[in-house]
Order: structure tokens, then sequence, then C-alpha cells
């Protein structure tokens, strides 16, 4: 399923909407749900050296 998700870049965009959420909670000083936010999309996409 993996590689499923891969090849359809649905792994990709979960991640990256974990991450503007991460964005959007530090912004608003919510650093405990940014954390567990950025850690999600890191867990799906780890090879992004963005996140």
């Amino acid at each position: 399923m993996a590689a499923l998700n891969q090849r359809l870049g649905l792994t990709r965009y979960e991640a990256d909407e974990y991450y503007k959420r991460a964005l959007e909670a530090y912004r608003k000083g919510n650093f405990d749900a940014a954390i567990d936010a950025m850690n999600y999309a890191i867990e799906l996409l780890p090879t992004k050296a963005e996140y």
C-alpha cells in the first residue's frame, strides 16, 4: 500500500498538510500541537529535508 500511496503522491500531500498545520500552530504559539504535526509530517515523508 505504501508504494501505491507514493505513486499517487497521497503521502506527500498529507505530509504537506501536516507541515502547514504545524506552521500555523507555531504562529499561534501552540508549540505542542506544532511539534506533533511536524513529527507526523516527518513520519509520513522522512526524506523531505524541509521538515
